[in-house]
């Protein structure tokens, strides 16, 4: 009985209770110059294991981790498993550089695969470090602990973070983010903006990017890429997934037939293999074409499930949806992954079109490769982020299919859209007349339809 109240059974370490316990007379007793670190460990994506090799490995792999734990440890140091995939540690007598050369030595050990029953393990862990530097209670130091163990969390996991003031502030302004966005999903607060693409031989108008937008309540947007990976991490895009290709595709049933609408793509809207579905869903209560619709993937998505992946962009181009690789350049940018999967577009990233203003000629033959490949393997290509009229001639002279930035229109409410059409008809109308060639065909008439 005794045994059982101080320690945990499955791994053999200290208990929650006896951890504090033990923490606060360390900090009871500890002298200005003695050296002491609280560290909060935490098995990255534990719920695949017991999903993938059932709980008994889960709890086998736990007991690997508390063996590794125990083998690097001293006598004076602390070790706890306060429940689920955590542990935490009190280090005493290591400076700061020792106490960070230790966790790596410790994530290096736990990463290490092991076989339980015949199948293969493998895990990895994220850290948190506090250094106690000054006089301090049991409650302030695990607290240090757990925020530097949340930022490792945010930064990538397999990793560790050490605490320092200024991620309290951090951590206040991602805790109130994530308040914003459950009350954002339970509410569809969310909004979808619309970015123009262009023909690049025409300068036509053929389609838009669906953009997700989250008000800042000050007249303002969170940028995406602040709070999209939150709603990642929260287990929340797939919701908002659907409802950005359900409001996406309503609103381009109401364009003209020849426009086409974007939707950008994250790797978990794949991994409950409900995509198709959805957008199966969508197009038919929306009564848009399925070629009218295209869906935007990352190479870096593609690397992490290939052929469950694969096998649902299949069923989405059998319904007629085209689909392109976004931010093309910036991964490994794979010619296997071009080919097996068979991309309708390549949208290069506009990282190489800013590129044209410091160095022309470099990204100019970078940029003629990517565009060349694409068209050799039948596709068309876009770039994005232009901004200035010597990007768009220069990606002219290389035959690039379609133009998207700054310098054709910003993201707008769809609200806009039909404004922005006509504003675009009546120029062509005008350069018509001045040139006395006809004005492009297939958008004035069909403009009315886009006012919806």
């Amino acid at each position: 009985m005794e045994y059982l109240a101080r320690y945990e059974p499955m791994t053999g370490v200290l208990n929650r209770a006896s951890f504090t316990d033990r923490l606060s007379e360390a900090l009871l007793q500890r002298q200005a110059d003695e050296q002491l670190a609280v560290v909060f460990l935490d098995v990255d994506d534990f719920k695949a294991i017991n999903d993938t090799h059932g709980h008994e490995a889960g709890d086998e792999f736990l007991k690997h981790v508390a063996r590794c734990i125990q083998r690097l440890c001293g006598e004076d140091d602390i070790v706890a498993r306060p429940g689920g995939d955590e542990f935490t540690l009190a280090l005493r007598g290591r400076g700061a550089d020792e106490v960070v050369d230790f966790v790596e030595r410790l994530r290096r050990a736990v990463g290490e695969p092991i076989v339980i029953r015949g199948k293969t393990v493998s895990g990895r862990l994220c850290s948190g470090i506090y250094i106690v530097d000054q006089p301090t209670d049991m409650a302030d130091a695990m607290h240090k602990a757990d925020v530097a163990l949340y930022q490792s969390k945010i930064d990538g996991k397999n990793t560790h973070r050490v605490f320092c003031e200024s991620m309290e502030d951090a951590m206040r302004a991602r805790w109130a983010l994530e308040q914003q966005l459950r009350e954002a999903v339970e509410n569809e607060r969310f909004e979808l903006y619309y970015q123009p693409l262009l023909r690049a031989d025409t300068g036509a108008c053929a389609g838009f990017e669906a953009l997700l937008r989250l008000s800042d309540g000050q007249g303002g947007h969170v940028p995406p890429i602040t709070f999209i990976p939150v709603l990642e991490s929260m287990g929340f895009i797939n919701q908002v997934g659907k409802w950005v290709i359900e409001q996406a595709t309503a609103t381009a049933a109401s364009w003209p037939s020849h426009l086409t609408v974007s939707v950008n793509l994250s790797v978990r809207q794949f991994q409950d293999q409900t995509l198709v579905g959805q957008v199966k869903h969508a197009l038919a209560q929306s009564g848009l074409r399925g070629s009218q619709l295209e869906l935007e993937v990352t190479e870096s998505m593609l690397m992490e499930n290939t052929d469950c992946i694969a096998s649902q962009l299949k069923e989405l181009r059998a319904l007629g949806v085209s689909i392109a690789m976004d931010d093309f350049g910036t991964g490994y940018s794979s010619l296997g992954y071009l080919w097996q999967f068979g991309f309708d577009k390549l949208k290069i990233d506009r990282s190489f079109i800013a590129a044209l203003e410091q160095n022309d000629s470099q990204a100019r033959e970078i940029l003629d490769t990517i565009i060349m490949l694409g068209h050799k393997l039948d596709m068309s290509v876009t770039a994005e982020g232009i901004e200035t009229d010597h990007q768009a001639q220069v990606l002219a002279s290389l035959a690039c299919d379609h133009f998207q930035g700054y310098l054709y229109g910003r993201p707008a409410p769809a609200s806009e859209i039909a404004p922005y059409l006509l504003d675009r008809f009546r120029g062509e109308v005008a350069l018509a007349e001045r040139s006395g060639k006809p004005a492009t065909a297939g958008t004035g008439p069909t403009l009315a339809a886009a006012g919806k």
